[in-house]
């Protein structure tokens, strides 16, 4: 069994201590990162997924604008863990005959780009994160956010009134709430618990 190391280093700036987790020559920010490199090496060696690479997780990278790490799996770069982890919960669900098929960054235009007044605008885009193949034969787009953001927001109206046929879910992981769930349900969910905090 491999041992991880558990180190402390001192930052000039913050005098604080922090710990640096290590495992096979690997360190880790923070134990979030470690346990998902193990998690990983199981499905690997299980041969449930056919390459990893967790380099934004280390020590010596930086999160994006939005605090999230890209991760690669099976030579695909994912924005987030979260959008990582639903790929793997797909391929479970393909795997297991629940789901028929799935396609990764689908692409929408949802305003043609157009010219005014001898100026140019571009269009706007929307890329999805999955595009889910159900075996009903329905299809559904999906996206999954830990924050939803304004831009998103108009994105989501834009896309909604442009595909009238189309089924998108944004989803959200919480595990006190059993894993995947749609964003406005878990808002409503929270809001509901605070009340009934509230009243108590």
């Amino acid at each position: 069994m491999a041992r991880i190391a558990v180190k402390t280093s001192t930052t000039a700036k913050r005098k604080k201590e922090k710990k640096v987790y290590e495992l096979d020559g690997l360190n880790f920010k923070n134990n979030e990162g470690l346990k998902y490199y193990k998690k990983l090496k199981t499905l690997l060696e299980d041969g449930f997924i056919r390459s990893f690479n967790l380099d934004t997780l280390s020590v010596a990278q930086s999160k994006s604008k939005y605090g999230a790490n890209k991760i690669v799996i099976d030579d695909i770069k994912f924005d987030s863990m979260l959008e990582a982890n639903y790929y793997l919960y797909l391929l479970k669900q393909k795997n297991e005959g629940l789901i028929l098929n799935f396609d990764l960054k689908p692409s929408f235009i949802l305003q043609p780009s157009f010219k005014k007044n001898e100026k140019k605008f571009h269009q706007i885009k929307y890329i999805a994160d999955f595009k889910v193949f159900l075996l009903t034969g329905e299809i559904i787009i999906v996206d999954t956010k830990g924050v939803i953001t304004p831009d998103f927001k108009i994105k989501q109206k834009l896309f909604e009134y442009k595909n009238p046929d189309l089924s998108l879910k944004v989803l959200k992981y919480v595990e006190s709430y059993g894993g995947w769930i749609e964003y406005e349900q878990w808002v409503k969910e929270k809001n509901k618990r605070k009340k009934e905090t509230k009243k108590s």
